[in-house]
């Protein structure tokens, strides 16, 4: 799959707010730019230690 900004762009809300693994923020216009190069190609992803916690309404 190749990280395409306009796909990007759709398909994340408006109020985007994304934490990365160092800690970094990043509001819907500041993830698509960090995450749209043209030479980044990402095969598979997958999650093998997911720990969801509930709080209230909240996971």
């Amino acid at each position: 799959m190749r990280h395409n900004a306009a796909v990007l762009n759709h398909v994340a809300a408006d109020d985007l707010i994304y934490t990365d693994h160092l800690g970094e923020v990043m509001n819907k216009t500041q993830y698509i730019r960090n995450n749209t190069p043209t030479d980044l190609t990402l095969d598979v992803w997958n999650s093998d230690d997911l720990n969801v916690r509930l709080y209230g309404d909240v996971a």
